[in-house]
């Protein structure tokens, strides 16, 4: 499977899917729980880890659940196995995930419920496109049930000239009108201007979009500033699921092969369009990293803000008003134990607020949301991107990969530059 596809507030519902099987079955107390996406051939997973094996429930529109004839809708793998192989049945899931048969079963129609879910709410993000201009710069749109693309009318204006050819044209706007004025001096088009809840948009009818290439590359690019764990920003609500990027796209060649930028303010992530897998991060107009998966891009930008937010004279020493009993007692937790317990040494740990939730940083390790409400339950981002739910009571120390420590050499190198700060500083952001 790949990286999560996509992040934010449907997102979050899913979780919320996830903890109600969880408490339902009587397991939050056991193992740890990850999700991952695929775009083609396009599902969507939920695997659940215990010390006795791995199991995968898969939400594709090919595979039917029928798990007393073993299908790849469930898969298992035990330790030690190589590889996974379909479940045979309920009873191997038990084993796997090291509970018992009646509690195995609830997982299995509740896990089975969630990743159709997931899957379906893929199609949330179907809509979107990316409008051709003629100096580089891509206009993010949507498509309407009626074919043509819908942009915000600032972005348009701003844009100069849209289309390519004799089909292009420049938008303008005088009051409550807009209209489109072809560049060979044609005749001026009226534009229907829609209100969305981000703004006023504009359809424009004809307008070039991009190819698929160019399109994948953009969603990367895009994709990988979003935040590692799931967060949804103050402008969001958990119902909207519309795809809103508040930076800017542009294409550009750079030497033979065209690459596609997203700027979203002090970052920029540049993805070519021959490999949408790898990632160059630019911050403040220098290279920060270079060849790097999506997820550990995302790690970077977090690990980064969180860092950045805890420096001596940006901090403060006391939690947002407001921040509950229980998160406070669960951030105490992560610190002791990193200091305490991680890998048999005291490690560097930053607690920063972000828009009033509090993110952990773990040197070396890890950054964790803790999750309200969810006895003890804590949302991990790894630096190879793998995010996982787990019991904050448990043991949560794992090896780390190859991958992990290239993304983790890049913090290391980033970090050249700061000064340490003390150990558990709480901080606030706007």
């Amino acid at each position: 499977m790949e990286y999560l596809q996509a992040t934010g507030a449907w997102m979050n519902e899913i979780n919320r899917c996830i903890d109600d099987v969880v408490v339902k079955a009587g397991i939050s107390g056991r193992g740890g729980w990850r999700v991952s996406s695929m775009h083609w051939r396009r599902c969507f997973q939920v695997v659940g880890e215990s010390d006795k094996g791995l199991v995968g429930f898969v939400g594709d529109s090919d595979f039917v659940c029928d798990i007393d004839n073993g299908t790849w809708a469930v898969w298992c793998q035990r330790v030690g196995q190589a590889h996974a192989a379909p479940a045979s049945g309920v009873e191997e899931i038990a084993e796997c995930l090291d509970m018992p048969l009646e509690r195995a079963e609830i997982v299995v129609a509740g896990m089975t419920a969630v990743v159709e879910r997931g899957h379906a709410a893929l199609s949330h993000y179907d809509g979107w496109t990316l409008v051709e201009t003629n100096g580089g710069p891509l206009l993010p749109g949507l498509m309407t049930q009626r074919g043509p693309v819908v942009v915000d009318i600032d972005r348009a204006i701003g844009a100069g000239r849209l289309g390519l050819g004799k089909a292009a044209f420049t938008v303008h706007r005088d009051g409550d009108e807009v209209w489109a004025q072809p560049v060979d001096g044609g005749e001026r088009i009226e534009l229907e201007r829609i209100n969305t809840r981000w703004g006023s948009y504009v359809v424009l009818p004809g307008a070039e979009t991009v190819t698929e290439e160019v399109h994948y590359a953009a969603w990367a690019a895009w994709s990988a500033q979003e935040p590692a764990l799931g967060r949804v920003g103050p402008r969001e609500s958990k119902d909207v699921y519309e795809w809103h990027p508040e930076g800017d796209f542009s294409i550009s060649s750079d030497g033979l092969v065209p690459v596609v930028r997203y700027q979203s303010g002090e970052w920029t992530t540049v993805v070519s369009i021959e490999d949408a897998e790898l990632v160059n991060l630019v911050k403040g107009g220098h290279a920060y990293a270079t060849d790097i998966s999506v997820p550990a891009a995302r790690f970077l930008i977090e690990a980064d803000l969180i860092r950045q937010a805890s420096q001596p004279g940006l901090s403060t020493s006391t939690a947002p008003e407001g921040l509950s009993q229980e998160l406070a007692d669960m951030i105490e937790v992560i610190c002791g134990w990193a200091d305490n317990d991680f890998w048999a040494g005291g490690v560097d740990v930053r607690v920063a607020y972000l828009d009033g939730v509090p993110y952990v940083w773990v040197d070396g390790a890890c950054i964790i949301r803790p999750l309200e409400g969810d006895v003890g339950i804590v949302e991990l981002a790894r630096p190879c991107g793998e995010v996982w739910r787990e019991v904050l009571w448990s043991n949560i120390v794992w090896p780390l990969d190859e991958e992990d420590a290239l993304v983790l050499d890049e913090v290391t190198r980033q970090r050249g530059a700061l000064p340490a700060a003390a150990s558990s500083s709480l901080v606030e952001t706007s």
